[in-house]
């Protein structure tokens, strides 16, 4: 019997029909069947995830703590393969896609990470405002230059097992979904460094992180993506990850967490009275985005210096996972920090 060598982990919640997508276009890859799994972290998932997940002979693993961290983990202890190779719910990838990553990995045991390709694929054609947007505020990423990436993204990122469990897995990332409005349903709070603060600890770990260009996968982006209070709920949800996350890797004092509000503050009213004049820039949504990025972090600076242990108990939740217990904490701390 072959050895499996590689591990695909699909974390998936309450999206059965992309999943569907994404399992259909894996059963179209040229790598030898018997050398691969795949595996589908169901993170308590209400819909059909376990018959989706079943009809394309795929593994099924239920990890019932809500947490993007918690299910990524669950996956790689669930894996056999030596390679982790993520892919999102919501991704289509080449035939020659799972081959490109596992060639880039045997060319050296210190190739820690490998990233490749992440295009778009619209589902409605995008007003133009939004083409002209930063890429990877989608997600979206390709180089010219295929050495040195300085990271690797979710919707296509793979790690050596052995690199993984010793750089402890990934730091938090988000908590809660795309909710879209959904009662009930615990909206994403961004919260740490996710697959950036992965890739530097690999780094730091030693290892190198390389590009591959065939590795090309298809990122499927919804209507609602292509919309201004989209695109605003996700620039004030950058804004409070990168204060959570400074504030939990080199903690400073209350004094100093106001000062940072108050020039967050500034800055978010400079941009908003800019954007009268965003006609005469090539972009320009980006004044009026820059001021939610910088409301999101007067607020949330605010918010840590009055409660101080609020980062640690974020962070602690975001590696953790939060059950059903948790859900009326996860909404005190949605009017604390949005």
């Amino acid at each position: 019997m072959s050895e499996i060598i590689a591990s695909i982990l699909i974390p998936t919640y309450n999206r059965c029909d992309s999943l569907a997508r994404a399992l259909a276009s894996l059963q179209q890859l040229d790598f030898a069947h018997e050398r691969y799994e795949v595996v589908v972290v169901d993170n308590n998932c209400t819909d059909a995830t376990p018959q989706v997940t079943q009809q394309f002979g795929a593994r099924y693993v239920k990890e019932p703590r809500l947490s993007f961290t918690v299910a990524r983990r669950t996956g790689a202890e669930a894996a056999r393969g030596k390679y982790l190779i993520y892919i999102d719910d919501d991704v289509t990838v080449e035939p020659q896609w799972l081959r490109a990553i596992v060639v880039a990995f045997e060319q050296d045991d210190k190739v820690g990470m490998v990233a490749g390709p992440i295009r778009g694929v619209f589902e409605q054609p995008p007003p133009d405002w939004v083409r002209r947007q930063d890429p990877i505020m989608l997600s979206l990423y390709e180089r010219d230059d295929a050495h040195d990436p300085p990271a690797c993204l979710g919707p296509n990122l793979s790690i050596r097992r052995t690199a993984f469990f010793q750089v402890g897995g990934f730091p938090p990332d988000t908590l809660g979904v795309e909710s879209q409005g959904k009662p009930g349903t615990f909206e994403k709070l961004y919260v740490g460094t996710g697959d950036s603060g992965m890739s530097y600890a690999v780094r730091h770990a030693g290892y190198t992180i390389v590009y591959a260009p065939q590795a090309v996968t298809y990122h499927h982006i919804p209507p609602v993506r292509c919309t201004e209070s989209w695109w605003h709920s996700r620039y004030a949800g950058e804004g409070c990850c990168i204060a959570i996350s400074e504030q939990q890797a080199v903690p400073v004092s209350r004094a100093t967490l106001m000062v940072r509000a108050a020039k967050s503050a500034l800055k978010a009213g400079l941009h908003q009275a800019a954007q009268p004049f965003g006609f005469a820039l090539k972009n320009p949504q980006h004044n009026a985005f820059m001021t939610s990025f910088h409301r999101s972090q007067t607020r949330v600076w605010w918010t840590l210096a009055n409660q101080p242990k609020l980062t640690d108990e974020l962070w602690a939740l975001a590696l953790s996972g939060a059950a059903p217990t948790d859900s009326e904490r996860l909404f005190q701390l949605a009017k604390y920090l949005r």
